[in-house]
This record gives C-alpha cells, structure tokens and sequence, in this order.
C-alpha cells in the first residue's frame, strides 16, 4: 500500500465511512472524482 493511498483515505473513511466501507481503499479515489 503506497503512503500517499493511506493519508487521503484517512481524510475520506471520515466521511464516507458510513457509506462505503467496504471500499475503504478504493473510496478516496472515487470521492474524488
């Protein structure tokens, strides 16, 4: 898992952690678009 990966999915589980957990790797890359 890259570092940079972990960072932002900290700052996206926050939010979306209740709505997509099971895409807790694959979430911030989502979001983001």
């Amino acid at each position: 898992m890259d570092p940079n990966l972990n960072k932002q999915d900290d700052n996206t589980t926050e939010n979306e952690n209740t709505e997509m957990p099971i895409l807790d790797g694959c979430a911030p890359t989502v979001i983001e678009r």
